[in-house]
């Protein structure tokens, strides 16, 4: 006898919408948090690179008697030291090129540039024969992920961080910042390193980092944190305190530890200043 031939049953055209809208709705709901991992995990590593810089930076401190990293340098000899420095690849940089922090704490970090360029390319050092030496160095120094508080801790050349006197300049030990470690009163306080992004107008430059950390009051009022975001109060800051992955900025402090700080908390003058009492205010501007 023969076998009655099986039933076949294809899916609707109804039921594969429905199976796709689905899926569609548990994509939707899975991006986000996905994406939340990620960036808690490129947080975490830039928590990292910022405590191994912090490293770097303590270890220097200790080699030089207490003194702490100049932070934006005028030219020429300071306080008798030389201002030249030897890049790892034995490139010789002076002047112009050393003014800024990332040269000068190089031969701490070896060829690890990777902690101070956390999310732009690592930079080529240049070699003593490259034509572009200069152009190299300098971007080098300027573009950083990972800016100083110069004004307050080592000195910024251009707000009286430095004195010129017999023929040099020297450190202005009755300005703004400190020059050494011990002149701290909270060192797990104090703001030393922050992660920064360069504002072109009122929008951050598309990943690119800055030096130096501005920090939220300087005379004027430069930036302020709500809910979350930094906002600038005028046009034309440049290192302003911004995490590109997560809430929190993340930030080194005097005492070698870093962690990720909001940027409400960052928003108070006494995390960056070693003489200010009041979280709206400097004692110097």
């Amino acid at each position: 006898m023969a076998q009655a031939p099986r039933s076949q049953k294809a899916f609707t055209l109804i039921e594969l919408l429905v199976v796709i809208s689905i899926i569609a709705v548990l994509i939707s709901i899975l991006l986000p948090a996905i994406g939340a991992v990620r960036d808690s995990a490129k947080s975490v590593q830039t928590v990292a690179s910022v405590q191994q810089t912090m490293q770097a930076y303590s270890a220097r401190t200790v080699d030089y008697k207490d003194k702490l990293l100049y932070g934006y340098m005028p030219f020429g000899t300071v306080a008798g030291e030389p201002t030249s420095i030897t890049l790892p690849t034995g490139a010789i940089v002076s002047s112009l090129l050393v003014q800024r922090y990332p040269l000068r704490l190089a031969e701490y970090q070896g060829d690890a540039w990777e902690m101070i360029f956390i999310h732009q390319p690592t930079p080529e050092v240049p070699a003593p024969s490259d034509p572009d030496l200069f152009t190299k160095a300098y971007n080098m120094g300027l573009y950083a992920s990972l800016g100083l508080n110069t004004t307050f801790v080592g000195g910024d050349h251009r707000l009286d961080g430095f004195t010129f006197q017999g023929g040099q300049y020297v450190p202005n030990l009755g300005g703004p910042a400190i020059f050494q470690a011990h002149q701290a009163k909270r060192p797990s306080e104090l703001l030393v390193f922050t992660e920064t992004q360069q504002f072109t107008g009122v929008m951050p430059a598309d990943g690119t980092g800055y030096h130096l950390a501005e920090p939220p009051v300087l005379g004027d009022r430069l930036w302020s944190a709500k809910g979350g975001q930094v906002e600038l109060a005028k046009p034309g800051s440049l290192g302003v305190p911004m995490a590109r992955f997560g809430r929190g900025v993340p930030t080194g402090f005097l005492d070698g530890h870093a962690e990720a700080v909001a940027p409400e908390e960052l928003d108070d003058m006494r995390l960056w200043e070693n003489e200010a009492d009041d979280p709206e205010a400097s004692d110097f501007f």
